[in-house]
Parts: structure tokens; C-alpha cells; sequence
């Protein structure tokens, strides 16, 4: 006997292989995600270390991405306040130090 309930419709079967599939290909994605080396975070350690290791008083800005992100840099750059420490000791012995400060704007 058919006690019914037992048979799927063909859209169902359809409807659950297609959420399978999602499944697999999500499953897959994040191994490949915790496989891949962010390039980004590389760089940025390698730019920090080097700046530490050459005592840079720099500052890193996001820029977003959204294709006048070169402009956008240019800008900032052209906009930002630096400030400069000169330290002289002379043949006497005395040390000097002056400290200059310049805005640029546009």
C-alpha cells in the first residue's frame, strides 16, 4: 500500500539538490577562505614594521575604493598639516631645536 507522504514532487527534489549544491559550494568557499593568505594584512604588517624600524611618524588613511580613490589621495596630501623637529647641537655643546609647522590647502 501507498500510505502517501513517501514521494517527493519533482520541484521539491529539484529545490533540494539546488540547496546541496549551495551548501557545497558555500562549504568550499570558506575552506578556500581559510586557506588564502591576505595580501593586504601582509603588507600592511611588512609597511608598520618598517616604519617602526625607521622611527616614520606616519599616519595610514583608508581611502575607499571607488575610483577616485587616486584623486582622494592626492587631496588628503595636499591638505595635511606637517610638522617639523630639527634638533642641532652646536660645536659648544648647545642643542637647538625648532619645530615647523605648514598646512597646504588646495
Amino acid at each position: 500500500g501507498g500510505g502517501g507522504g513517501g514521494k517527493q514532487s519533482r520541484a521539491a527534489r529539484r529545490r533540494a539538490k539546488k540547496e546541496e549544491e549551495e551548501r557545497r559550494r558555500e562549504e568550499e568557499a570558506a575552506v578556500v577562505r581559510a586557506n588564502t593568505v591576505d595580501e593586504r594584512k601582509v603588507e600592511m604588517e611588512k609597511m608598520f614594521k618598517t616604519m617602526k624600524a625607521n622611527n616614520f611618524d606616519f599616519e595610514v588613511v583608508e581611502i575607499p575604493a571607488n575610483g577616485d580613490c587616486l584623486f582622494a589621495a592626492v587631496a588628503h596630501q595636499l591638505t595635511t598639516t606637517t610638522t617639523t623637529t630639527t634638533t642641532t647641537t652646536t660645536a659648544t655643546g648647545i642643542t637647538i631645536t625648532s619645530t615647523a609647522t605648514a598646512t597646504t590647502t588646495t
